[in-house]
Parts: structure tokens; C-alpha cells; sequence
């Protein structure tokens, strides 16, 4: 089922991009005002509606694609954007009417808990779900420091520190660090 699943977002993909659908996405977004700001906050919204009905391999394989190529062209970082989705995605998850992991939920509950006891208890997993979701997107390098950092193409040497067989590690690299510093007792002065 998941294989026919791609395969056939693979052939929409290819249908819609034939007959000149992302022009359509295109000018969808030229429409709205704001600039990109309210190009990524409208694509939020649609997707945590969409997240109410559908699972997210279709949102990831049909509806994200689609609008992924017109932002990425007006330079959003794409780590960023992938983030904010995922979270978002999360969010519409818990959300009723339709949320999936409510309907998870009362499959494994005892009988005596009803629906309505676990939409209620959901609201307050759902604000702070919110909360993130615009902290990600106020604040992105809480979604690209960690990126940032392990996937650097040269590795800063803060100082060279001799190991016990003679050679050198380069002590505070987020690449090649072997992070035995944080072994070591704190002393003064040692970034934390």
C-alpha cells in the first residue's frame, strides 16, 4: 500500500507539473500580500487543515511538493521550512475534529474514557504545540543551529589539546570533535 501510495504521488507529480500546475501555485502566491512571510504562514494553515483530514505521507508527498519549489526560489532555508512542517503536521495531528492521534489514543484507552474526555485533555498538548510552531518560526535557528553545526564544511579549531597517545583533536570542532573534554573536570575559563 505505501509503495502504491508513492508511486502514485510520483505520477500526480508528473501529471500536474505537465500540464503547468506550479504556474498555477505560482501565481497563487504572487496574489497574496505579505511577501514571503505570509507565502509560509499561508502554506502553515493550509497544511495544518489538510493535517485534520489527510496523513502525512500524502501531505508530504503530494500537497508539500507543491509548494516547496516556490519558496525555496524566494530563498527560505530549506531546513528551516522542513522543521516548521514537521511541526506543524504534529499540531493538526492532535487537533480535533479529526485529529489521528486522538483516534490512536482511544483505541489503546479504557472504555470508561470517551472522546469528548481525551478532546479536552488535548488542548493544552495542542497550545504548546502551537507555542513551538510559531517559536520555529520566529526563531529559525532553533531549527538550523544543530544543521548548521554538524554539517559544516570546515570544522573551527578553537585550540589543540594533546591526548594520551601524542596526537591532537581539535577540542570545541562541532565535526571532528571526540567531545572527551566534557570528561575532564570544568575548569576556569572552558566554555561551558
Amino acid at each position: 500500500m505505501m509503495m502504491f501510495l508513492l508511486m502514485m504521488a510520483q505520477v500526480f507529480a508528473l501529471s500536474f507539473r505537465g500540464l503547468h500546475g506550479e504556474d498555477l501555485i505560482t501565481r497563487m502566491f504572487e496574489w497574496l500580500p505579505g511577501g514571503v512571510n505570509s507565502d509560509i504562514w499561508f502554506m502553515m494553515a493550509l497544511i495544518f487543515v489538510l493535517g485534520f483530514f489527510i496523513e502525512w505521507i500524502e501531505i508530504s508527498y503530494i500537497a508539500v511538493p507543491l509548494f516547496l519549489p516556490v519558496l525555496l526560489a524566494q530563498g527560505v532555508d530549506p531546513v528551516w521550512l522542513a522543521m516548521l512542517i514537521t511541526v506543524n503536521l504534529q499540531s493538526s495531528f492532535l487537533t480535533p475534529p479529526f485529529g489521528w492521534a486522538l483516534f490512536y489514543l482511544k483505541g489503546v484507552a479504557p472504555p470508561e474514557v470517551s472522546i469528548k474526555d481525551i478532546y479536552k485533555g488535548v488542548v493544552p498538548f495542542v497550545v504548546l504545540q502551537l507555542v513551538g510552531v510559531t517559536l520555529v518560526g520566529l526563531v529559525p535557528g532553533m531549527a538550523t543551529s544543530l544543521p548548521a553545526r554538524l554539517y559544516a564544511q570546515e570544522a573551527p579549531v578553537l585550540h589543540r589539546r594533546a591526548s594520551t597517545d601524542g596526537a591532537t583533536t581539535p577540542s570545541g570542532s562541532p565535526v571532528a570533535d571526540d567531545f572527551s573534554d566534557l570528561l575532564e573536570e570544568p575548569v576556569p575559563g572552558r566554555n561551558p
